[in-house]
């Protein structure tokens, strides 16, 4: 990882949009408790918002425009884009705290 931020900063013309170069202070810090209750939260809305849709209405084709997926598709897609970010954020906690992030669940037994 050092080897990938060396380049990013070797290469600023390239990456200097990226914020992740700028160290700053950070302004709000949370509880485990509070992300815990907002992750549950989270998956009871996504359960919520699926079962409100029809079989047809998440099957429809080309219900998303720009990527040509259908409503379910794009849910799916989301959720992967979250699992990206999530773990964008525990190799940069990784690499500032010089250790592994635990997990808070795992999918599997």
């Amino acid at each position: 990882m050092a080897e990938i931020v060396r380049y990013e900063h070797e290469n600023r013309a390239f990456f200097g949009h990226y914020e992740g170069l700028e160290d700053f202070a950070a302004g709000r810090f949370y509880q485990r408790a509070f992300i815990l209750l907002y992750h549950a939260y989270c998956k009871a809305k996504v359960v919520s918002v699926i079962e409100a849709k029809s079989d047809t209405e998440l099957l429809i084709p080309e219900s998303d425009v720009r990527r040509n997926m259908t409503k379910l598709e794009r849910y799916v897609n989301v959720i992967r884009h979250t699992q990206h970010h999530a773990a964008q954020l525990g190799l940069r906690l990784q690499v500032a705290g010089g250790k592994e992030m635990d997990w808070i669940a795992r999918g599997y037994r």
